[in-house]
């Protein structure tokens, strides 16, 4: 077994946040940093491992599920024997899992089966919740660590966690003041049959701004896109949701922005917004119409 490993994941998602616990059943004492794609690309720090995120400069072994990641490695020659990349797997956390051969471990399973669930946005009310949480709180290393200790003790079961319930009320009472926001939002966009949506939510906090584009995408939409200022770089940025039957692949789109991710979920840095604009109408058929919303605080 390895020990004291010192360890990246991604901040900003239950899959990040699943491998982290994974990661601890492992090691209790392994050293976690949560970072984000960009934090990932440009860091010089020395890592065993990094998980759900971009190889960075300096790591032994990368495990990702990402297709855009896997072309970066493979086009620079940078990946290795001991990597553990497949886009075809549900999540990371299934990869770290395999890898460490923790498949007989029910705890294990648990949390990889809530990170495949929540990676492919199927998502039930208390998931939403810990998905919510994590977002709130991207910015606190301790605090993120907080709940990653929480799955690793708990699994499926996390939600009965004493202080999880706490923070999940909070959390709820958050949610619910800009849910009439969002449900009168997609309300009026779907009643048009608007099937490609770009929402400009720069006024609305991180934890919230996806669900426009996501919500979107889950009630009949082809494409949403949300645009919103992210928390840590204080730069614009997108993501992109693809409905299950449309056939879209957000991560050429996100590709083209220098971001990546999945063919149904993806997401990129934007210098402007009509940077985004144009490679998104290069990617739709000519007789679709691409609908601009700036959505109110």
């Amino acid at each position: 077994m390895v020990l004291r490993m010192k360890v990246a994941v991604h901040s900003e998602d239950i899959d990040g946040i699943s491998c982290a616990a994974l990661f601890l059943l492992i090691d209790p004492n392994a050293t976690i940093k949560f970072l984000t794609v960009y934090e990932a690309n440009v860091t010089d720090e020395e890592f065993d491992f990094i998980a759900d995120l971009p190889k960075c400069a300096k790591c032994r072994v990368n495990i990702d599920h990402h297709k855009s990641n896997l072309d970066r490695l493979i086009k620079s020659g940078r990946l290795s024997s001991r990597d553990l990349i497949d886009p075809s797997a549900p999540s990371a956390a299934m990869l770290v899992m395999k890898y460490f051969k923790l498949e007989n471990n029910p705890i294990a399973r648990e949390i990889v089966e809530i990170a495949n669930k929540a990676d492919r946005g199927i998502l039930t009310e208390k998931t939403i919740l810990l998905d919510k949480i994590i977002k709130l709180h991207i910015r606190d290393q301790n605090y993120l660590l907080k709940i990653a200790e929480v799955l690793a003790r708990m699994g499926s079961k996390f939600d009965s966690d004493n202080w999880f319930k706490k923070e999940a009320e909070s959390a709820k009472r958050l949610l619910k003041k800009y849910e009439a926001v969002i449900e009168s939002t997609l309300s009026r966009v779907l009643s048009r049959n608007l099937l490609f949506v770009i929402f400009d939510v720069r006024k609305f906090p991180f934890f919230i701004a996806k669900d426009f584009a996501q919500r979107f995408a889950q009630n009949g939409g082809c494409v949403g896109i949300s645009v919103y200022m992210d928390p840590l770089l204080n730069r614009l940025r997108c993501s992109i949701r693809v409905g299950r039957t449309c056939n879209f692949s957000a991560d050429i789109l996100a590709s083209k922005l220098g971001g990546g991710g999945h063919e149904k979920a993806a997401g990129a840095i934007l210098s402007d917004i009509y940077e985004l604009i144009k490679h998104f109408i290069e990617l739709v058929e000519e007789d679709k119409i691409i609908a601009y919303i700036k959505v109110p605080g």
